[in-house]
């Protein structure tokens, strides 16, 4: 496994306790965020970095759980202040070698996500 993952794997647990937990306090994650987490990657690689941020970074009343949650997640894990920081905002304002680098960023975040999401239990 990537070590940049690895290294990720303990910020991406303490995001998902911050973000996606249900606010119960138990340690559950609603099951659209899985389902998020493993549709942002493919959607960063089929459409680009920025127009996949930018359906993310907006949620819906369609949904039953907030997919901004996901980006804040993503946002806090490579390093950055999610609740000040808007990740789309600050992919626009990079030009197209700091977006690259961004993008492998956050497809490590991703990753780190995922394999994090598993030592939670989803509803």
């Amino acid at each position: 496994m990537n070590q940049k993952v690895n290294e990720l794997i303990p910020t991406a647990i303490e995001a998902i306790k911050k973000y996606l937990v249900s606010p119960e306090g138990s340690l559950k994650v609603a099951s659209e965020y899985k389902g998020y987490i493993a549709s942002l990657g493919p959607s960063i690689i089929q459409s680009g970095l920025l127009p996949a941020l930018a359906f993310y970074s907006k949620s819906s009343d369609r949904t039953q759980a907030d997919r901004t949650l996901v980006i804040k997640a993503i946002t806090e894990i490579i390093g950055l202040d999610a609740e000040n920081d808007s990740l789309l905002a600050i992919a626009i304002g990079k030009d197209q070698t700091e977006q690259n680098e961004l993008e492998d960023k956050v497809m490590n975040a991703i990753i780190a996500l995922k394999l994090a999401l598993r030592t939670f239990l989803t509803t």
